[in-house]
């Protein structure tokens, strides 16, 4: 009712592109944001919005597009950043992603989430000592976050340090009490380490 009184009314486009999204309707949210930005002057968060629409259609070429527009426009938003990061993860383009996961890094060092993105690339690369040190970080900026720890304990095992997950695991169940999973790396370390019967 309100582009029929006045086609030209950005707030109706973004308000509709937003009912979209919510609706999970992409390609009519993508339409309609973009309607927004032909009227009124673009801004980050509606950029923002088009390129996580995109991202929903696994259209990360065109994800990033729009999230390199809105970080333009807004250079100290970090989330913007972590999301071209994680479209580039999910086309295992690893060494693009650690670029982009390093600079939201580098403008928010309190974001245990960067860490383990970070960490988990360089695991995909094979740099484990690299990714201990992610993996590590994020432990020590959120200790209470039972993925971190077992992120952390899956490297040390991967890269056969043995004795040190088994004392990770300890410092785990310290912070986040007794969890089924941290039992199950437990056993499976105790195997490794050819102790059948513990």
């Amino acid at each position: 009712y309100c582009l029929e009184i006045d086609e030209k009314f950005e707030y109706a486009y973004r308000n509709k592109g937003d009912a979209n999204i919510r609706l999970k309707k992409f390609k009519e949210a993508i339409e309609e944001l973009g309607m927004h930005i032909s009227i009124a002057k673009p801004d980050d968060v509606i950029l923002e919005a088009i390129g996580y629409c995109w991202d929903k259609q696994k259209e990360y070429a065109k994800a990033r597009n729009y999230y390199r527009k809105a970080s333009a426009l807004n250079p100290q938003d970090d989330q913007i950043f972590f999301k071209i990061g994680e479209t580039y993860t999910k086309e295992m383009q690893w060494e693009k992603a650690i670029k982009a996961y390093s600079v939201a890094l580098h403008i928010n060092k309190y974001n245990p989430s960067y860490c383990m993105a970070l960490g988990n690339c360089l695991m995909e690369m094979n740099a484990q000592k690299e990714a201990l040190v992610c993996y590590l970080n994020a432990v020590q900026l959120r200790p209470d976050i039972k993925s971190t720890w077992q992120s952390l304990v899956k490297a040390l095992y991967v890269s056969n340090y043995f004795d040190e997950a088994l004392s990770q695991l300890v410092i785990a169940e310290e912070h986040c009490g007794y969890k089924i999973e941290f039992q199950y790396y437990k056993s499976a370390i105790l195997l490794a380490l050819g102790k059948a019967k513990e």
